[in-house]
């Protein structure tokens, strides 16, 4: 991996493993430590190995190593980093599903620190970009974020009500966001009042067959309200991934036609 990459792009090492303190993992990073040259770093090694026991033969194992010094989702727009933001490879694999193109509406509804919307631009031109949140810090950091990606000049950052927005209906063919999961970010309880109002007010704004793509770890609030909504969101696809230790779901969703309403 070190033949892979410039001379000195790596500064230290590290093996996560359930059981790595134990004397085997000592004996064996000592060895690695010998070979590579590099000093053992348990919290900020950046040549990072995981073993974990294998899922294709019994006793047997998997040595798995990180192909960067750094994680895929590490961006250097990211110069504000909010609680609760969206892993930005989560953020880009949401953009890509929509399969973006220049004529795109897009709103970014909650937008928090602008993960999306960044993702979104650097990604290529739409026709409008719009990020809204009620909170006013979160829309300060976005704007820094957006500014750092050198996509600020693209993007329309607002201090609105994502359930009550002040656009004509079919105003946007693309729409995503993270919604809060009611952890660092809202409550279960505004949640349960949140979701079906975004999810209306999405639907509004959407022009037929928009785009709407959601990420929550609210699965059980989210499934439950979503038959209430057949009639105005198909259903496409459900995806299971990983942020932060959770397994969130995004939702993959197409507005129908009005004249099936």
């Amino acid at each position: 991996m070190r033949s892979l990459h410039a001379d000195n792009t790596f500064s230290g090492l590290r093996i996560s493993a359930a059981g790595s303190d134990s004397s085997v993992f000592a004996a064996l990073i000592d060895q690695l430590c010998r070979e590579t040259g590099l000093p053992y770093d348990d919290e900020n090694g950046d040549l990072l190995l995981r073993v974990r026991p294998s899922a294709l033969t019994d006793g047997g194992w998997e040595v798995l190593i990180r192909l960067t010094p750094r994680q895929l989702a590490t961006r250097l727009w990211r110069v504000h980093n909010m609680p609760g933001a969206l892993n930005a490879t989560i953020a880009a694999a949401m953009i890509e599903i929509t399969q973006p193109r220049p004529t795109d509406r897009f709103l970014n509804m909650m937008c928090g620190s602008g993960t999306l919307l960044v993702e979104r631009l650097q990604r290529g031109p739409a026709a409008l970009a719009v990020g809204c949140d009620i909170d006013a810090n979160a829309l300060i950091g976005a704007r820094l974020n957006l500014e750092a990606g050198k996509v600020a000049d693209k993007a329309l950052l607002c201090a609105w009500d994502a359930t009550q927005l002040p656009f004509v209906e079919g105003s946007f063919n693309v729409i995503c966001a993270d919604l809060p999961w009611g952890q660092l970010v809202g409550s279960h309880i505004d949640n349960a009042a949140l979701y079906p109002k975004m999810l209306t007010e999405a639907a509004r704004l959407a022009t037929p067959a928009a785009h709407l793509i959601l990420l929550t770890h609210e699965i059980a609030l989210f499934e439950r309200i979503l038959p209430s909504f057949a009639e105005m969101w198909e259903l496409q696809d459900m995806i299971k991934v990983l942020q932060g230790g959770l397994h969130p779901r995004v939702y993959v969703m197409g507005r129908k036609p009005l004249a099936l309403l």
